[in-house]
């Protein structure tokens, strides 16, 4: 299970570093990327063949079939092998902290994965790659033709994947409250994408208002004295 953490997470560092790139989250973009070494079967995480990383969805999907898979197989072999009908407390704690431990390391990747496609997705919808690029500012400028996909399908999406996934895990391991593991994720996600879709808004006012305020401080120095 380590080995499938440490490609998540080769794979969503990449996830970020294209997302960082001016206007990635538009439709049809298909930069070139390169694919991080040590990720083994990149098609299989959803890369595409020129390198493009996975989508949000499609990188959950992978992650959650490697890693919740083996950590249910893993559960069902420890109870059967080693707990033989015990389950007390006691013999259970070490299979409870080794859990906590590799599903704490998922929400840190399904977070992480989640913020850069949130922050991509806003950047994107608002034009901020165009902002301040408009020769003649205008209601009409094409900085303000603003997108109608913000990014909430993809993310919410992403996070229905995710409860549904893990809580596969729950009745094997209640002890941990994983279903609370992921609605506390899920209502992070939201607020995280609200406040970066806000950012991105108030980023745009303000450049809005510098290039008025530019053009009408130009027009005024224009004006012949009287």
């Amino acid at each position: 299970m380590t080995r499938i953490l440490q490609e998540a997470a080769a794979v969503s560092a990449a996830m970020a570093a294209v997302a960082q790139q001016p206007g990635s989250a538009a439709a049809g973009s298909s930069s070139t990327a390169a694919v991080p070494a040590g990720v083994e079967s990149p098609e299989a995480w959803g890369f595409a063949a020129n390198g493009t990383p996975p989508s949000l969805p499609r990188f959950v999907k992978a992650l959650d079939e490697r890693l919740i898979n083996t950590m249910q197989e893993t559960v069902m072999n420890v109870n059967g092998i080693f707990m033989q009908g015990d389950q007390s407390a006691a013999r259970r704690k070490p299979l409870l902290v080794m859990a906590k431990d590799i599903i704490g390391e998922y929400f840190k990747l399904i977070r992480r994965a989640v913020g850069s496609c949130a922050m991509s997705c806003v950047a994107t919808a608002a034009c901020l790659h165009l902002a301040g690029g408009d020769k003649d500012f205008s209601a009409t400028s094409p900085s303000l033709d603003f997108s109608d996909n913000w990014g909430t399908d993809t993310v919410m999406a992403a996070m229905s994947a995710v409860t549904t996934d893990i809580g596969l895990l729950h009745s094997q391991l209640p002890e941990l409250s994983l279903r609370d593991w992921a609605a506390a994720a899920t209502e992070q996600a939201v607020r995280g994408h609200i406040a970066a879709a806000v950012g991105a808004l108030q980023e745009r006012i303000s450049s809005g208002v510098r290039m008025l305020t530019s053009q009408l401080t130009s027009r005024g120095g224009d004006q012949a004295p009287v």
